[in-house]
């Protein structure tokens, strides 16, 4: 008689139900973050023409104080090309076997990124009108932005993000 008195239909609902809904919820949540994402293919049908736009990070410059002068110093680079250049075929070899996932950046659609190497590198995919079919933002570090949203290259600041923009820096001919 006593058994019967401490069992309530709550009891499953407590033990079973709720750390199996909890467990569910932070699968699919790892589920969303884990999941690798390709690249989008640079050379897409309705692509025209592929803008390419490269800083190299020279250093800081020499500080002058009446100048404010002591920020660092980039130099610019401005290409643009054909979708079957070999340039971009390269690029599309370097980005076919490498992934991003999405992070808190790509939730809270954030415009900072952390980790800068000496390249930066933005590719644009423009149609026939010039209008922006795909951007590709590689920082030099952990945030790439694809299509202007942030996501991550690698795991825990491991320099994969760096080495990616490096090789396609080499793979574009700008080292």
């Amino acid at each position: 008689m006593r058994f019967m008195r401490s069992f309530s239909i709550r009891t499953p609902v407590h033990y079973v139900v709720l750390p199996l809904a909890v467990l569910t919820v932070l699968l699919l949540l790892a589920w969303y973050f884990i999941q690798p994402l390709a690249f989008p293919s640079l050379a897409q049908q309705e692509v025209e023409q592929v803008n390419v736009v490269a800083d190299h990070y020279l250093g800081p410059a020499p500080f002058d104080p009446e100048n404010f002068s002591g920020l660092p110093q980039f130099e610019t680079r401005g290409y643009t090309f054909s979708p079957d250049s070999p340039e971009i075929q390269t690029v599309e070899r370097v980005l076919d076997f490498r992934s991003y996932h999405r992070s808190w950046g790509t939730i809270t659609d954030t415009r900072s990124y952390r980790g800068v190497g000496d390249w930066d590198v933005y590719l644009t995919g423009l149609d026939a009108q010039g209008r922006q079919v795909w951007s590709v933002h590689f920082t030099g570090g952990e945030t790439v932005f694809v299509n202007d949203r942030a996501y991550q290259v690698g795991w825990w600041g491991g320099g994969a993000g760096e080495a990616l923009t490096e090789e396609l820096a080499e793979a574009l001919h700008l080292t």
